[in-house]
């Protein structure tokens, strides 16, 4: 399974689901990236925390704490 995290825009768009066609965008955009074995990060910071990492905490995916602090995979959709 491959996890990341979409690079939504336009949250004042004028259309109601536009959060939705962000994440598509960006999980077509990937899927694009993938088939040409391209996934690098669009975002890369220092320092962050996670909230793909504390998902997976809840969740009990994860129980190694420094997933926290772990940078993901970020798509932003061109």
């Amino acid at each position: 399974m491959l996890l990341f995290e979409a690079f939504v825009t336009n949250q004042n768009g004028s259309k109601d689901n536009r959060h939705v066609e962000d994440a598509k965008l960006a999980a077509e955009e990937l899927y694009s990236r993938l088939k040409k074995k391209r996934n690098k990060s669009d975002v890369k910071v220092d320092k962050c925390f996670s909230i793909l990492g504390a998902m997976m905490l809840r969740t009990g995916w994860s129980r190694d704490i420094r997933i926290l602090s772990e940078s993901c995979l970020v798509v932003r959709p061109s």
